[in-house]
């Protein structure tokens, strides 16, 4: 048995005939991609993650009165009886829109949860994957 071993260890691969040279890749140039990005003066207005979940905050407040305003339920396909959805693969905007809503007004909710319990940690943003049930 070590003799059958040693012959499988002794033989080097061997390399097809025909098979091209590898790939050359020219260095990477580093600090071109480490360098920050400098603002765009076109969009001064770009907004950093706190000012965007304020914002979010803010519009899920209004949507906790109204949770449909301006979503065309009747003819969004994959809304299931309770109101849910799962995630599909190739997502229609009036999905993404819905599935959006539902997801703001789920972290909402779990955020003011969350304060009446006491607990002041910043609610954790969860992907979400083709597949998913989004409640």
């Amino acid at each position: 048995m070590l003799r059958a071993l040693e012959r499988r260890q002794a033989k080097p691969l061997s390399i097809p005939i025909g098979r091209p040279p590898p790939q050359t890749w020219p260095p990477p140039d580093l600090p071109a991609v480490q360098s920050p990005e400098p603002e765009d003066p076109a969009h001064p207005d770009q907004m950093d993650d706190d000012e965007l979940i304020t914002a979010w905050a803010a519009k899920g407040q209004q949507w906790l009165q109204d949770p449909n305003q301006g979503l065309d339920i009747a003819n969004t396909p994959g809304i299931l009886p309770d109101g849910s959805m799962i995630v599909p693969w190739n997502p229609t905007p009036a999905q993404v829109a819905y599935m959006e809503r539902r997801l703001l007004l789920l972290y909402v909710r779990e955020q003011a949860e969350n304060r009446r319990n006491g607990i002041t940690t910043p609610i954790r943003i969860r992907p979400t994957r083709p597949g998913d049930l989004i409640p």
